[in-house]
């Protein structure tokens, strides 16, 4: 899917998407983005540009060049979410494969680009995170302009579990194989 940077984005109504299973919630996509943005969204559930914790999110964004992942259970506990350390993402009109997992027994959230393990840290969402069922891909909720996709995005994904490092290089390594 290609999207302008300006006003051009999918949205979709989902079942359930919750972290509150045993496992927690993972979000794996492919992106290329031609240059540099202060802040891409790529998938979002939720407000994901507002910083409200008293909002239920789920979503990933590039923003600043690095990956973040955040998630939040809409409770005063805040968001998780570190995009001042999380791994670059380059915006080099190549694709990059980004995931973002959330392991709810361990309360521990991590960011992989390309198979690797850029970022892993605290995250303490006892409670759900569930809320709207309108997904997003390219936009979020608020139509905040300068966070609009700009650069295309493939085969976007959400699993109902927390992904292993395996698991995450097993789905890149299968996804970037190329038939000519």
């Amino acid at each position: 899917m290609s999207f302008d940077g300006a006003d051009d984005y999918v949205s979709t109504t989902l079942g359930r998407i919750s972290n509150n299973t045993s496992g927690g919630v993972s979000m794996a996509t492919w992106v290329k983005t031609p240059t540099s943005k202060s802040w891409n969204t790529v998938v979002a559930r939720g407000n994901v540009t507002s910083g409200n914790s008293a909002t239920k999110v789920l979503g990933m964004i590039i923003k600043n060049g690095r990956l973040s992942y955040i998630i939040s259970n809409g409770d005063s506990t805040g968001w998780c979410n570190q995009n001042s350390t999380g791994p670059l993402v380059p915006a080099d009109d190549t694709w990059h494969f980004i995931v973002g997992v959330f392991d709810k027994s361990s309360q521990i959230i991590k960011t992989y680009v390309d198979g690797v393990q850029g970022y892993s840290g605290p995250c303490d969402q006892t409670g759900d995170s569930e809320g709207s069922n309108t997904l997003y891909i390219g936009w979020d909720t608020t139509g905040y302009a300068p966070a609009i996709f700009d650069g295309q995005i493939d085969d976007v994904r959400i699993y109902n579990y927390a992904l292993t490092p395996a698991q995450v290089r097993e789905i890149y390594n299968y996804g970037a194989v190329r038939i000519e």
